[in-house]
Protein backbone atom coordinates (compact mmCIF):
# COMPACT_ATOMS: atom_id res chain seq x y z
CA UNK A 1 0.00 0.00 0.00
CA UNK A 2 1.93 3.29 -0.90
CA UNK A 3 0.89 5.93 1.29
CA UNK A 4 2.55 9.87 0.55
CA UNK A 5 4.69 9.60 3.79
CA UNK A 6 6.37 12.14 5.38
CA UNK A 7 3.36 13.89 6.78
CA UNK A 8 2.51 11.03 9.44
CA UNK A 9 6.14 10.24 10.56
CA UNK A 10 6.82 10.42 14.21
CA UNK A 11 9.70 13.01 15.09
CA UNK A 12 12.56 12.49 17.04
CA UNK A 13 10.71 13.83 19.72
CA UNK A 14 8.30 11.73 20.02
CA UNK A 15 9.84 8.68 19.51
CA UNK A 16 11.85 9.55 22.23
CA UNK A 17 9.12 10.16 24.66
CA UNK A 18 7.55 6.98 23.39
CA UNK A 19 10.20 4.40 24.09
CA UNK A 20 11.52 6.50 27.23
CA UNK A 21 15.39 6.31 28.08
CA UNK A 22 14.89 3.26 29.57
CA UNK A 23 14.40 1.23 26.10
CA UNK A 24 16.76 4.17 24.08
CA UNK A 25 19.40 2.99 26.62
CA UNK A 26 18.48 -1.33 26.45
CA UNK A 27 18.99 -0.54 22.51
CA UNK A 28 22.10 1.25 23.12
CA UNK A 29 23.64 -1.34 25.33
CA UNK A 30 22.31 -4.43 22.93
CA UNK A 31 23.98 -2.60 19.79
CA UNK A 32 27.11 -2.37 21.64
CA UNK A 33 26.86 -5.92 23.93
CA UNK A 34 27.11 -7.39 20.42
CA UNK A 35 30.18 -5.62 19.03
CA UNK A 36 32.06 -6.34 22.14
CA UNK A 37 30.86 -10.37 21.50
CA UNK A 38 32.50 -9.45 17.98
CA UNK A 39 35.61 -8.30 19.33
CA UNK A 40 36.57 -11.88 21.46
CA UNK A 41 34.94 -13.88 18.34
CA UNK A 42 37.48 -16.69 17.24
CA UNK A 43 37.43 -15.31 13.64
CA UNK A 44 37.89 -11.83 14.81
CA UNK A 45 41.19 -10.59 13.05
CA UNK A 46 40.71 -12.83 10.07
CA UNK A 47 36.90 -12.32 8.89
CA UNK A 48 35.57 -10.69 6.10
CA UNK A 49 34.08 -7.38 6.41
CA UNK A 50 30.43 -8.87 5.46
CA UNK A 51 31.12 -11.89 7.68
CA UNK A 52 31.69 -9.77 10.38
CA UNK A 53 28.39 -8.02 9.51
CA UNK A 54 26.63 -10.80 9.54
CA UNK A 55 27.92 -12.15 13.19
CA UNK A 56 27.56 -8.94 14.57
CA UNK A 57 23.94 -8.46 13.33
CA UNK A 58 23.30 -12.03 14.45
CA UNK A 59 24.67 -10.90 18.01
CA UNK A 60 22.02 -8.05 17.42
CA UNK A 61 19.30 -10.02 17.32
CA UNK A 62 20.28 -12.18 20.25
CA UNK A 63 20.84 -9.28 22.38
CA UNK A 64 17.37 -7.71 21.53
CA UNK A 65 15.51 -10.60 21.94
CA UNK A 66 16.81 -11.55 25.41
CA UNK A 67 16.58 -7.75 26.53
CA UNK A 68 13.01 -6.73 25.15
CA UNK A 69 11.24 -10.36 25.62
CA UNK A 70 9.33 -9.33 28.49
CA UNK A 71 8.73 -5.67 27.27
CA UNK A 72 4.59 -6.41 26.64
CA UNK A 73 4.54 -3.19 23.94
CA UNK A 74 7.45 -4.80 21.55
CA UNK A 75 6.75 -7.44 19.07
CA UNK A 76 10.03 -8.96 17.51
CA UNK A 77 9.60 -10.68 14.38
CA UNK A 78 12.59 -12.32 12.55
CA UNK A 79 12.07 -12.72 8.47
CA UNK A 80 14.56 -13.12 5.80
CA UNK A 81 17.63 -12.95 8.79
CA UNK A 82 16.67 -8.75 9.76
CA UNK A 83 14.72 -8.13 12.58
CA UNK A 84 11.70 -6.02 13.02
CA UNK A 85 11.18 -4.68 16.67
CA UNK A 86 7.66 -3.44 16.53
CA UNK A 87 6.91 -1.01 19.56
CA UNK A 88 3.31 0.01 20.46
CA UNK A 89 2.15 -0.41 16.84
CA UNK A 90 3.60 2.87 16.22
CA UNK A 91 6.84 2.20 14.72
CA UNK A 92 9.55 -0.43 13.56
CA UNK A 93 12.73 -0.77 13.85
CA UNK A 94 15.31 -2.97 12.22
CA UNK A 95 19.20 -2.79 12.83
CA UNK A 96 22.30 -2.56 10.50
CA UNK A 97 25.40 -0.94 10.54
CA UNK A 98 26.04 2.68 9.24
CA UNK A 99 28.10 3.39 6.48
CA UNK A 100 29.91 6.84 6.57
CA UNK A 101 28.53 9.62 8.62
CA UNK A 102 25.91 10.16 6.75
CA UNK A 103 24.17 7.12 8.98
CA UNK A 104 23.22 5.63 5.92
CA UNK A 105 22.85 1.79 5.39
CA UNK A 106 23.43 -0.70 2.53
CA UNK A 107 21.42 -3.36 1.41
CA UNK A 108 20.19 -4.93 -1.71
CA UNK A 109 17.51 -2.69 -3.45
CA UNK A 110 14.80 -5.46 -2.72
CA UNK A 111 10.50 -3.84 -3.05
CA UNK A 112 10.37 -4.33 1.06
CA UNK A 113 13.65 -2.80 1.85
CA UNK A 114 12.61 -0.12 -1.00
CA UNK A 115 9.22 0.80 0.64
CA UNK A 116 10.76 0.58 4.57
CA UNK A 117 12.86 3.28 3.09
CA UNK A 118 10.46 5.35 1.58
CA UNK A 119 8.24 4.97 4.59
CA UNK A 120 5.67 3.27 2.53
CA UNK A 121 4.92 -0.11 4.60
CA UNK A 122 2.02 -0.45 6.24
CA UNK A 123 1.51 -2.35 9.59
CA UNK A 124 -2.16 -4.49 10.02
CA UNK A 125 -3.79 -1.48 8.25
CA UNK A 126 -1.78 1.28 10.03
CA UNK A 127 0.83 3.61 8.94
CA UNK A 128 3.99 3.62 11.12
CA UNK A 129 7.17 4.98 11.14
CA UNK A 130 10.11 3.22 10.17
CA UNK A 131 13.39 3.74 11.52
CA UNK A 132 17.22 2.06 12.03
CA UNK A 133 19.05 1.51 14.76
CA UNK A 134 22.73 0.90 13.81
CA UNK A 135 26.30 1.52 14.68
CA UNK A 136 29.07 3.65 12.94
CA UNK A 137 32.34 2.03 13.53
CA UNK A 138 35.72 4.43 13.59
CA UNK A 139 37.96 4.84 10.48
CA UNK A 140 40.17 1.50 12.00
CA UNK A 141 37.05 -0.26 12.63
CA UNK A 142 37.83 -1.43 15.90
CA UNK A 143 35.37 0.45 17.71
CA UNK A 144 32.20 1.74 17.27
CA UNK A 145 32.23 5.08 17.03
CA UNK A 146 28.53 6.65 17.58
CA UNK A 147 25.24 3.82 18.14
CA UNK A 148 22.20 5.98 16.94
CA UNK A 149 18.71 5.91 15.71
CA UNK A 150 17.49 7.48 12.23
CA UNK A 151 14.08 8.21 10.60
CA UNK A 152 15.11 6.97 6.70
CA UNK A 153 13.14 9.01 3.79
CA UNK A 154 14.52 8.09 0.44
CA UNK A 155 17.98 8.06 -0.06
CA UNK A 156 18.42 10.05 3.06
CA UNK A 157 17.76 10.31 6.82
CA UNK A 158 15.08 12.94 8.12
CA UNK A 159 16.29 12.78 11.17
CA UNK A 160 18.81 11.40 14.13
CA UNK A 161 18.91 10.20 17.59
CA UNK A 162 22.08 9.85 19.29
CA UNK A 163 21.65 6.75 21.50
CA UNK A 164 24.32 7.61 23.99
CA UNK A 165 28.49 7.25 24.45
CA UNK A 166 30.14 4.28 22.71
CA UNK A 167 33.37 2.47 22.99
CA UNK A 168 35.64 4.85 21.69
CA UNK A 169 33.60 7.42 19.48
CA UNK A 170 32.61 10.75 20.60
CA UNK A 171 28.55 12.02 21.99
CA UNK A 172 27.09 14.19 19.38
CA UNK A 173 23.72 15.77 18.78
CA UNK A 174 21.39 15.14 16.32
CA UNK A 175 20.21 16.40 13.08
Amino acid sequence: MMVPMDDHLLTASEVSDLLGSERLEKLHDCVERAWQRWLVHQDYSAASKRTRATVVSDYIVQEISRAFADDGDVALKQKYGALNMTVAGKMVIRFKKFRGRRLRTSGISTRTRNMFLRQEEVLDGMVVTHLVVGYLLDDLEVATEKISMTCPLGGDNLWQLDLGTTTGGSEDGGI
